[in-house]
């Protein structure tokens, strides 16, 4: 059950960190320079886990060490869109105001 419950909080920031991930990974350019990340939703989960998680928890590949290889770059935007938007923690960097995330929140940690 643990690593059920695992997933769901680790899938529901991915969606609230979702936007800013994106601009990150648009701004290092790392699609077009990376021919082997064919998809845009497996660069999102493989930055979210590089930058806020502690690390890439996939097993060594080339998928990986492509993203490994824009580490220091994905980084620094990262750095750069919390001092754009003002956040002083990568928490800050989720959407507050979206609706739907508070409510899938509430579901699966029910205050009652």
């Amino acid at each position: 059950m643990d690593d059920v419950l695992r997933a769901l909080v680790n899938v529901h920031t991915l969606l609230l960190d979702k936007p800013a991930l994106a601009e990150a990974i648009a701004a290092a350019n790392l699609l077009k320079e990376e021919k082997k990340i064919t998809s845009h939703s497996l660069a999102l989960v493989l930055v979210h886990d590089l930058l806020l998680s502690g690390g890439i928890q996939a097993g060594d590949g080339p998928v990986k060490q492509a993203i490994l290889r824009h580490k220091t770059r994905l980084r620094s935007e990262w750095q750069r869109l919390k001092i754009k938007r003002g956040a002083k923690t990568d928490g800050e960097m989720a959407l507050a105001d979206d609706v739907r995330a508070g409510r899938s929140w509430a579901i699966l940690f029910p205050l009652s």
